[in-house]
């Protein structure tokens, strides 16, 4: 029973946390590639330069997304709590090195002609096992092996985002638009270096001993500042008949963390610990020194689109590739006069995604939902409150 704890202590342990993602739900409907048909703050949101095309002004009230990653079905995700399962998949479950939760919250966010304005609390976290920890946490330490503990990384990263967009035609055809996001740091914590290893050893004696040392290093602050640029182009082609979309999100990002900034080294070792009489020889020492003249540095993911969509009376279409590593498309039907349905299949990191969305646009009212997932243990979603001008 302990050891299936600290299993799902490990795996659930970035879903503990809130964070940031594209919020947009109609961008999640079709599988992420909407940004021909965004408009206003979202818009703003994906690429700035369809502002010169978009209603006069809209203003979101809530908008709520997240992305959770995880190599896994989600039958084995949601077997996880059955002790039976995690018996029988246990080499399934040690390939589950690498997890990742990103998503946010975003509200009080307008858009007026070719300017915007939106705020956003995010925060991003990452954490990586390697293949031997991950056999350790599973198995336990076993007999006559070495397990080398290099590797382990991760980092949690909160903030807020003030973002200022805006655009400008070019022609009838072409707009460009541009994001700047300035970036207020809230909390940071990286593990940066480990290094060490641990070793069981069965002698002849019929007696079990451990041998073990390592060394980690820690880096935390309590607030930091920094920028983000986003940029992108529309282009209508065949006069009208198809939008292009080129966007590049997060360029040249970075937050630098100062406040409070502490770097802490911890190591341990760990020699001839008898484990018939359990009588430890262990000792730990923890370091922590204060680095205010230190600055870390940490960024947010970056994001490149190329979509291509077609309108029709009902029908919107669009396709699209991106990095890193997709091509998708999708589309969205207008069922009823207020109700529209979208839907979408996309190709990332050798897997196939499905996205699935509904929205209801009665006169200046905007509620959508979007929600795009595949069958490994990944999932994005939104959902969304706005007010926008009728065309």
């Amino acid at each position: 029973m302990k050891g299936r704890n600290v299993v799902l202590v490990f795996l659930f342990y970035p879903y503990l946390v809130f964070s940031y993602t594209s919020f947009v739900p109609s961008h999640e409907g079709v599988c992420g590639n909407f940004s021909p048909f965004a408009e206003g703050v979202e818009a703003g949101e994906l690429n700035p330069a369809n502002l010169v095309f978009s209603p006069e002004y809209s203003f979101n009230i809530l908008t709520v997304g997240m992305e959770y990653a995880l190599d896994m079905t989600i039958g084995e995700y949601l077997n996880l709590f059955s002790g039976e399962f995690l018996d029988k998949e246990k080499e399934r479950i040690r390939k589950v090195r690498d997890m990742k939760f990103v998503g946010g919250i975003r509200g009080g966010s307008f858009s007026y002609k070719t300017i915007g304005f939106n705020f956003s609390y995010f925060s991003y976290n990452t954490l990586h096992l390697p293949q031997e920890v991950m056999d350790l946490i599973l198995y336990g330490n076993e007999r006559d092996r070495k397990y080398n503990l290099n590797g382990v990384n991760g980092e949690i990263c909160h903030g807020l985002s003030f973002k200022f967009f805006f655009a400008h035609k070019i022609g009838e055809y072409c707009g460009m638009g541009y994001g700047v996001k300035l970036l207020k740091g809230i909390a940071y914590c990286g593990v940066k270096e480990v290094d060490g290893y641990l070793e069981t050893i069965f002698d002849k004696a019929d007696s079990t001993w451990i041998s073990g040392r390592g060394e980690m290093i820690i880096e935390t602050a309590e607030g930091g500042n920094g920028i983000s640029i986003d940029i992108g182009t529309i282009y209508y082609l065949g006069r009208g008949k198809f939008i292009l979309s080129i966007y590049a999100q997060n360029v040249m990002s970075a937050m630098f963390w100062s406040t409070n900034s502490k770097e802490i080294s911890a190591s341990f070792v760990i020699d001839s610990t008898d484990l018939e009489k359990f009588k430890p020889d262990t000792t730990f020492q923890w370091k922590v020194e204060d680095t205010r003249g230190k600055v870390f540095r940490s960024y947010l993911p970056p994001h490149i689109g190329i979509d291509l969509g077609k309108k029709g009376r009902r029908f919107k279409y669009v396709i699209g590739v991106g990095y890193p590593q997709y091509i998708g498309g999708g589309c969205e039907y207008l069922v009823w006069k207020d109700i529209k349905v979208r839907g979408g299949i996309g190709y990332r990191y050798s897997r196939w995604w499905l996205g699935i969305g509904i929205g209801y646009h009665r006169s200046i009212f905007k509620l959508d939902t979007g929600l795009r997932w595949n069958s490994w243990g990944y999932f994005s979603a939104a959902l969304g409150v706005s007010l926008v001008s009728s065309d």
